[in-house]
């Protein structure tokens, strides 16, 4: 009987290691080689209406949306894209593109801009990209 209890014990463990993977959460890779950056901006939006920013980082297999920060001062926009990387995982050497949308409004027209943080790969330097989108 005791055999039986610490082999169920064991493969539950097991099974615990197995769901809940070791991950690390870092700035997500906004460029990557020599690839520019994959952000979609407008270069113009209109007063009172929403309009979308979206950095697109890049990982591999093992890399997921985590989440996004986003600062507002007057007119500068600074938001950071995060990513989770699972660390116990075989990772398929693949490029997948993660999504980081964020939805702004302005209420006066006049130039706003928008940086995005993230890192540069491989050399995993901190990098900022910076836009301007004129409201009217």
């Amino acid at each position: 009987m005791r055999t039986i209890i610490l082999a169920a014990t064991l493969f539950t463990l097991s099974a615990c290691d197995v769901f809940e993977a070791d991950t690390d959460t870092d700035l997500g890779a906004i460029l990557s080689f020599t690839d520019p950056a994959q952000l979609v901006i407008p270069g113009a939006a209109n007063v009172g209406q929403p309009f979308i920013v979206n950095a697109r980082n890049f990982g591999d297999a093992c890399v997921s949306f985590a989440g996004t920060e986003m600062e507002r001062e007057d007119r500068i926009v600074e938001f950071r894209p995060y990513d989770r990387r699972e660390l116990d995982e075989a990772c398929a050497d693949i490029l997948r593109i993660i999504e980081h949308p964020v939805t702004l409004v302005f209420n006066t027209p006049g130039t706003v801009t928008v940086r995005i943080v993230g890192r540069r790969v491989p050399q995993n330097q901190l990098d900022t990209i910076v836009r301007q989108v004129v409201i009217r």
